[in-house]
C-alpha cells in the first residue's frame, strides 16, 4: 500500500472547488480510528448497513453472514464509506472528525491547524461529509475486497505440500 497523498476535489457549498491531498494514517493511528468507526456500524449506520447487507446477501444477523459464503469482494466500499461518513457527520463528535482528517490537507494547508478546520467548515458541512468520506477511501477503512469469503471454504489451511520445497 502507498504512502504517498491521494488528491481529491471537492467543492464547498459556494462550488468552489478545493484541493485535497490525503495521506493514510500510519497503522499506529489507523488501526484505533477504525475501531472507532466500525464501531459506529452499530450505532447511527448499523440499521442502513444491515438492511443493505440483507438485501444483497439474504442474510439476517451476523452470525449467519459470518458463515456464509459471502464474497466480500461484491460489496461497495464507497457506498459503506459514505454511510460512515454520514454516521460520523451525526454523531457530533468533534473530536472524531479531527482525528479523521489529522493527515488531510486542504488547499494545501493541514485541516487540523489552528483555524483552518472551522475556517473550512462553517457553514460548509457538505464538504465535511465529502472530506470525510474521502478519508474513509483512502485508508480503506472499511474495504473488505481483499477478505474474500469468511466461510470456512473460503479461507485456505496450509498443507505440507504449500510449503516451499516441497
Amino acid at each position: 500500500m502507498s504512502t504517498d497523498a491521494s488528491p481529491r476535489s471537492i467543492p464547498d457549498a459556494d462550488g468552489t472547488i478545493h484541493e485535497y491531498k490525503i495521506r493514510p494514517h500510519r497503522a499506529s493511528q489507523g488501526i484505533p480510528l477504525a475501531a472507532k468507526l466500525i464501531g459506529l456500524l452499530g450505532g447511527p449506520a448499523g440499521g442502513a448497513l444491515s438492511g443493505v447487507f440483507s438485501l444483497l446477501t439474504g442474510v439476517k444477523s451476523i452470525a449467519e453472514l459470518i458463515e456464509s459464503d459471502v464474497d466480500w469482494a461484491d460489496f461497495d466500499g464507497v457506498a459503506i464509506g459514505e454511510a460512515l461518513a454520514r454516521a460520523i457527520a451525526s454523531c457530533d463528535s468533534l473530536s472524531l472528525a479531527q482525528e479523521m482528517l489529522n493527515c488531510t490537507h486542504r488547499d494545501s494547508k493541514r485541516i487540523v491547524d489552528p483555524g483552518q478546520f472551522d475556517a473550512a467548515y462553517t457553514a460548509n458541512y457538505g464538504e465535511l461529509v465529502l472530506a470525510l468520506k474521502a478519508v474513509v477511501e483512502v485508508n480503506r477503512f472499511v474495504d473488505f475486497s481483499g477478505l474474500g469469503s469468511l466461510s470456512s471454504e473460503g479461507t485456505k489451511t496450509a498443507t505440507s505440500s504449500d510449503s516451499p520445497g516441497e
